[in-house]
């Protein structure tokens, strides 16, 4: 019996991790189970000068929103020119604490899988532990992690010549703020990575998540090399701004270096992003793309410009635009008649994983809200004409009045709002 190679049995344990997520996302939260398939065509340029090319990209995923915790599975395959399909996988989670006096940390994991070659692909894992602090509509956070990274098969080979298969592992520290005007967020971040390199020639360079570079002479993609250096150090800030209102959804980012050098990138220099979608329904978007921006984990290209045009199906937002440590506020709320036993409640809530209600007429049980337009959550209930006592909780945060109502003390010395259903 043949033995099998080095990147068969990743694939293989890769597929098994994916295939057991699955079945426990799906056994234990279907309600809060999130399909999504996204499908755009664009151009990308060269990494090393211009060379614009079509690019076309497939990505469908499951995710699943709970108050304590957060997780995504997700696969990938990308082209461009007439390069062959690559293709990639995402399994992340974020696990949240209980919110104390404003306070909330916060543990992210992900693994990553892209192909690199024909014969070989880089296997990426991170961890980052976060602590945010909330006050009103605004926040800070801090946080530090560890990522690694694995070549396997000839895309090892093919990069350096050497029978290695290990990138050298780097740390990251960030800190950041956010602060939410109505239905906007705006934040800013600064985030400092290191990678430790080996000082023989030859050796690879990680930079960040995503160490792969494209050569179009090949039309593969190879890892970057150095030739001595003991250490690569730098610092990144970054601002943006998210925006949504009806079926529009804006996102959009500004960054650069602040210290350190990145050495082989395109992103030398200021990056910038626009995202914008606009929602045919409840479930299909369109999106347009465009900027130069960093490569991220499970990326399948380096950080170059690039536009695009695509479809989304799913009831997700347009992106997971903010970090797990921003914790947005509603930002309108409204009640209706939808019958006579009936009543609706509605409001937005700008960048939102989850959002619960609770009062007088759910006998103060937490009840989900279900996400349709971007950031509009709402719930229909059997609740009868009158005045009542009610209180809303956002991402798995403290219980809150809801915005435009007035506030009155409950029984256990908390505050709540108080709301008239016609």
């Amino acid at each position: 019996m043949q033995a099998r190679s080095p990147t068969t049995r990743h694939r293989s344990r890769f597929a098994i991790l994916v295939a057991l997520a699955l079945v426990v996302l799906g056994t234990r939260a279907r309600a809060q189970l999130t399909p999504g398939v996204q499908l755009s065509a664009g151009a990308v340029d060269g990494d090393t000068g211009p060379d614009w090319r079509t690019a076309s990209d497939a990505v469908a995923w499951l995710h699943l929103d709970r108050p304590w915790m957060m997780a995504t599975v997700a696969g990938a395959a990308a082209a461009e020119g007439r390069t062959p399909w690559a293709f990639g996988g995402l399994l992340e989670t974020t696990l949240f604490a209980p919110p104390w006096r404003g306070l909330r940390s916060s543990l992210s994991l992900a693994a990553a899988r892209q192909q690199a070659s024909a014969n070989g692909a880089v296997l990426e894992s991170q961890g980052i532990a976060r602590l945010a602090y909330r006050h009103t509509a605004s926040g800070v956070w801090i946080g530090g992690g560890w990522g690694a990274a694995r070549i396997t098969g000839s895309a090892w080979d093919d990069a350096t010549g050497s029978a290695s298969p290990v990138l050298p592992a780097g740390w990251s520290t960030e800190v950041g703020a956010w602060h939410q005007l109505g239905g906007t967020l705006i934040r800013v971040g600064l985030t400092s990575r290191a990678r430790a390199l080996a000082t023989r020639p030859g050796s690879p360079r990680a930079v960040a998540i995503g160490p792969l570079h494209y050569d179009p002479r090949s039309g593969t993609y190879v890892v970057d090399t150095v030739v001595l250096n003991s250490a690569d150090r730098w610092s990144e800030a970054e601002a943006g701004v998210y925006w949504s209102r009806g079926r529009w959804s804006l996102d959009a980012a500004l960054g650069g270096p602040v210290s350190g050098t990145r050495t082989g990138t395109r992103t030398g220099g200021v990056w910038t992003r626009l995202d914008a979608a606009v929602m045919l329904d409840e479930r299909l978007a369109v999106l347009v793309g465009a900027g130069l921006a960093p490569a991220r984990l499970a990326t399948l290209a380096p950080d170059r410009r690039q536009f695009a045009m695509g479809l989304r199906w799913t009831r997700a937002p347009l992106r997971n635009t903010e970090t797990p440590a921003i914790e947005p506020v509603a930002a309108a709320f409204r009640v209706e008649r939808a019958g006579a036993r009936q009543a609706r409640i509605q409001l937005r809530v700008p960048g939102a994983r989850t959002v619960e209600l609770s009062g007088d007429f759910t006998e103060w049980r937490p009840i989900a809200l279900h996400r349709g337009a971007p950031d509009v959550w709402s719930v229909t209930l059997p609740i009868a004409p009158g005045t009542y006592r009610v209180n809303l909780r956002v991402n798995g945060g403290t219980w809150s009045a809801p915005p435009g109502l007035p506030q009155v003390r409950d029984d256990f010395a908390g505050v709540v709002g108080l709301v008239v259903v016609p």
